[in-house]
């Protein structure tokens, strides 16, 4: 373990994609949490964790589990759609290298699981009221996200517009405090593009390496290559804000790609070892559409 935490995701494991209960994940998991506390991230790690609790908040009208063979012929066709994501991320990463590149996508006949009778929960779920519920907590263990949310808000006009000037219509040259309020939300969503980039960028970075090459990582782990790699997250890393809808995720942090990444990894982390592979990337499929 690092002595002491760095900017940079540096961890004394890698995880391979194994279950919470084996020591390789419990040591990198610790190591992500003490490099997201340094750098002012451990909330998206929190909010995540939050929405994992979210069935008990499920809605009578939320979407019931698909069964049989609909359920099956759904995975599968969203196993089919992801993996040609892949494909199209690897021949975009690859350059010259894509047919080799190509040639090294494992994903194939041995990782299909039987479909266990299980179904992930994602936003799409709820209501916005349940879900911004939910990250208000009880008022005693849980604590209040909301308001850490907010604070983070406070904290980020404080450093950049200065600690008394921030929240002054004439310091900031604005005629009233509706304009005020849009100059705050356009800073705010600028720092969770960057906060979510970061995030992002180095949990990928960490688990697959600076050049991925698909199929060179084992099964479990390759799972998550959809919810860390393709057009929505390329958008992320070129801070293409018009392809992003980071205007709401203040409000709405569940939307946020790292959320959504740490997500997938903690479904990955409490699912058995023989997970459906085939439901697994419905999820991953749903968490990135949400």
């Amino acid at each position: 373990m690092p002595s002491t935490p760095s900017n940079d995701l540096n961890t004394s494991a890698k995880w391979d994609g194994s279950n919470e209960t084996h020591d390789g994940y419990k040591a990198w998991v610790n190591d992500v949490s003490l490099w997201a506390n340094h750098n002012q991230m451990a909330w998206i790690m929190k909010i995540a964790k939050r929405l994992r609790e979210a069935p008990s908040f499920r809605r009578p009208g939320s979407r019931a589990p698909p069964i049989g063979e609909k359920f099956l012929d759904e995975a599968q066709a969203a196993r089919e759609e992801l993996l040609a994501e892949i494909q199209r991320s690897a021949d975009t990463d690859a350059g010259a290298d894509a047919d080799e590149q190509a040639d090294d996508v494992t994903f194939g006949h041995k990782m299909m699981y039987p479909a266990a009778p299980d179904w992930n929960v994602t936003s799409d779920d709820f209501a916005d009221e349940d879900l911004a519920s939910l990250l208000r907590g009880d008022g005693k263990k849980k604590i209040d996200l909301v308001a850490s949310m907010h604070m983070l808000k406070l904290q980020c006009l404080t450093a950049k517009l200065g600690k008394t000037a921030w929240n002054d219509l004439s310091s900031m040259h604005v005629p009233d405090t509706a304009a005020l309020g849009v100059l705050h939300s356009q800073i705010m969503a600028q720092e969770l593009r960057t906060l979510n980039s970061k995030f992002v960028s180095s949990l990928r970075n960490n688990l697959f390496g600076i050049k991925p090459r698909t199929g060179r990582h084992g099964d479990r782990l390759q799972l998550l290559y959809p919810m860390l790699y393709g057009p929505h997250i390329d958008a992320l890393l070129q801070d293409n804000e018009e392809e992003l809808d980071s205007h709401v995720w203040f409000d709405k942090p569940w939307r946020m790609p790292a959320v959504k990444a740490w997500a997938a990894i903690l479904r990955l982390a409490t699912s058995s070892e023989g997970i459906g592979t085939g439901m697994f990337l419905a999820d991953l499929k749903a968490l990135i559409d949400a």
